[in-house]
């Protein structure tokens, strides 16, 4: 364990020094954009539905070796490399993906798929199973975030993309803050299996608010169309 610490502390001191050695011209947003604010309208909405994605966020990193195990699969270590290859290789399949069908087009089936492995966990952990989990997770991941910032980016004006986007991102944290504790109560309680399922759910309701969200959006710009 102090190894895995000290190779995780290694590579984030390597990574904050590239950073560092990056130059670039300074921004110069309108002086009074956003002031004062602690989060941005703009982003309100998807922000909103991103907490409650993200509430069963953690129950894969938490549980999954455990739930493994205990199923006689040993720790299934090889899973978290297999959803991290197919997060990075969807990021660059479909890197313009949300650009040419539109956003919401994008998360919809993004949000299906993860869900659908989540789902999959749930059931007794079998290594076909674990597979289709690792890869619809991955997947599904792999566009949720970027498509989410997309989207709030286009209706923030330029002078407030930066909170906007700040917002969002505490939204992530937010919904993982409040689902961990939740989640490992619902697991110690009513077992592994469980904790999955509502990680699944949660992510059901959160394309659900984000839908009901989209669907009052369209219907407010059609009245103004009209009323102009």
């Amino acid at each position: 364990i102090a190894l895995d610490y000290a190779v995780v502390t290694a590579v984030s001191l390597f990574v904050a020094g590239l950073v560092l050695t990056l130059r670039s011209p300074p921004a110069h947003p309108p002086a009074r954009a956003g002031r004062g604010r602690l989060w941005s309208r703009h982003a309100a909405a998807a922000s909103v539905a991103l907490i409650v994605i993200t509430t069963g966020h953690s129950t894969v990193y938490a549980f999954l070796p455990m739930y493994a195990a205990a199923a006689g699969l040993g720790s299934a270590a090889w899973f978290f490399p297999l959803m991290s290859g197919c997060t990075i290789a969807c990021r660059f399949l479909l890197r313009r993906a949300s650009d040419q069908l539109g956003r919401a087009r994008v998360l919809a089936p993004t949000l299906v798929a993860v869900a659908l492995g989540n789902g999959l966990l749930a059931l007794p952990p079998t290594l076909p199973s674990l597979v289709a989990g690792a890869v619809l997770l991955g997947a599904g991941n792999s566009m949720l975030y970027p498509t989410l910032v997309a989207l709030v980016v286009d209706r923030t004006p330029e002078g407030e993309r930066g909170l906007a986007i700040g917002t969002l991102s505490g939204a992530w944290d937010v919904g993982v803050f409040i689902g961990s504790p939740l989640i490992a109560l619902l697991v110690e309680s009513r077992g592994y299996s469980a904790g999955f399922l509502a990680a699944a759910s949660t992510v059901i309701l959160g394309l659900v608010i984000f839908l009901g969200t989209e669907r009052g959006r369209r219907r407010e710009s059609v009245q103004a169309a009209l009323a102009d």
